[in-house]
């Protein structure tokens, strides 16, 4: 159960959930900022987050006890890991760049929905009926549809349509342009005009 404070997990020494066990009480003053494992065939939230704010991924449950999942939230511009977020669906209005889930299947061969939790600003988010769950395919983020959402503008989550068989990156689109959702500075040019 988390209360209060953050776990600090790394890829050496994540926080492992054996078959059977749950957790609860996620939230913005309590999560884990780091890798977690999972092991079962139970549904699934891995209580993630930054050092600030929870963004917590849920999975449905796999076929089998001896399957295998990891997570962890990577709060920085996917693009700046190789995910270039400008290289989308044409469903795909955006894709944000506040950070994304790297979600892995490590053992087994279940296909599990995945959904993802967001937590951003006023004003970045209109019209959650158009957030997508977005996937990086090697390529682009592909759309995996909406198969439902929570919350409100600012706090809530966004599910695959359907399930997923291929694991790498996620993060949160949008088929509407209205949702101009966070997005994080990369760089920008400047050049003098005259005195100015």
């Amino acid at each position: 159960t988390f209360n209060s404070g953050n776990f600090i997990s790394s890829a050496a020494n994540p926080l492992i959930f054996n078959n059977g066990v749950t957790e609860t009480g996620g939230n913005d003053s309590s999560h884990v900022v780091g890798p977690v494992v999972k092991y079962g065939n139970q549904p699934f939230t891995f209580p993630l987050g930054d050092s600030v704010k929870y963004f917590p991924a849920s999975i449905t449950g796999p076929a089998n006890t001896t399957d295998e999942f990891s997570a962890s939230f990577i709060p920085h511009n996917p693009t700046a890991d190789g995910y270039d977020t400008a290289s989308r669906a044409p469903t795909l209005q955006r894709v944000t760049s506040r950070g994304y889930w790297d979600i892995q299947r490590k053992a087994g061969a279940s296909n599990v929905s995945v959904t993802l939790g967001y937590h951003f600003p006023l004003g970045a988010i209109t019209d959650p009926t158009t957030l997508s769950v977005a996937h990086w395919n090697g390529t682009l983020w592909e759309d995996l549809g909406n198969g439902g959402v929570t919350g409100n503008d600012t706090v809530g989550s966004v599910m695959t349509a359907t399930v997923v068989s291929s694991f790498s990156p996620f993060t949160i689109g949008s088929s509407s342009a209205l949702n101009v959702l966070p997005v994080t500075l990369i760089s920008f040019d400047a050049a003098k005009q005259g005195t100015q």
